[in-house]
């Protein structure tokens, strides 16, 4: 009878092995956005309420029903840099304010009165088109400045303006650009916003420019979604998009594919403006330096 020697040690080994590489694969092809996770635990809830601000949109054209299911409820935090939980848990509460044509009117006279006309080299189009450029903090002012008419800002919350003003102010239209062949047809005639800025620690002046939204110094963010097109995200004015999807925003269609462009435009607002994620943990010092320490 022939007797086989087995290597526990090294059965053990391989056991071990096996149990780690099926453990992570479980875990791997289980994983969910770290926000839905049902047993992520947050310690603190904090209440956001965001203020969405309609201009040059018609209530009649959106399915605010299908608008509030599509944009995010709520959000776990999360440091980026070890990917754990912040134990800051977000709940978004949500309202919906569609401005008046005076409302408009009255911004639209404002940007006229400050825009600036420019033949110009455009990085999207990679030519010289009919550039028009708004100062972005000066709009941002205006609509700081006017906010009474869109009912103020939230006590706990940020104001979201989305503005559509394509029959408005220069805009660019599928007659003067085919983004299905990228082909400039005649002058194209966009418009945007710009504004410059100062490095602190260096000193050093820089300018942005070909902007389709702005905002930060206060608690509000503007989007155009008649600007651009954007060389940064490839993103088509609203106009164009429909145009050559071939959606008429008056039918039911398009009513919904309507809605559903804005609530991505205000989904990405709250994740990555109103409620961002943290790179690392920062640790704070107990007593700063000189208060009977010389550490």
């Amino acid at each position: 009878m022939r007797i086989q020697l087995v290597d526990r040690k090294g059965v053990l080994v391989a056991a071990l092995l096996l149990l780690t590489f099926f453990s992570s694969c479980f875990s791997f092809c289980s994983a969910q956005p770290p926000e839905t996770r049902s047993h992520i635990i947050s310690t603190r809830q904090v209440a956001l309420t965001i203020r969405v601000v309609f201009i040059g949109f018609d209530s009649a054209t959106l399915d605010v029903p299908y608008l509030k299911f599509n944009v995010p409820s709520q959000k776990s935090q999360l440091f980026l840099g070890p990917r754990v939980n912040t134990n800051v848990l977000f709940q978004f509460a949500y309202e919906y304010v569609f401005t008046d044509s005076d409302f408009k009117r009255s911004l639209v006279g404002y940007l006229s009165s400050i825009a600036r006309d420019e033949r110009s080299w455009n990085p999207f189009f990679g030519t010289e088109v009919e550039n028009t450029f708004f100062a972005a903090e000066k709009v941002e002012d205006w609509l700081f400045e006017h906010s009474s008419l869109f009912g103020g800002f939230p006590l706990n919350g940020y104001a979201l303006i989305v503005m559509n003003l394509h029959e408005s102010v220069p805009s660019v239209t599928t007659q003067q650009y085919d983004p299905q062949t990228n082909v400039v047809k005649v002058t194209p005639t966009p418009h945007y916003y710009n504004t410059s800025f100062e490095d602190l620690d260096l000193g050093l002046a820089s300018e942005a420019r070909f902007m389709t939204s702005w905002g930060g110094r206060g608690r509000l963010y503007f989007i155009d979604t008649s600007a651009g097109p954007s060389h940064r995200t490839s993103r088509l004015p609203l106009q164009v998009a429909a145009a050559v999807d071939e959606v008429d925003v008056r039918t039911a269609f398009g009513s919904r594919w309507l809605s559903q462009e804005l609530s991505e435009l205000i989904s990405a607002s709250v994740h990555n403006l109103f409620a961002p994620r943290l790179w690392v943990p920062t640790t704070f010092r107990t007593r700063l330096r000189g208060e009977g320490s010389r550490n």
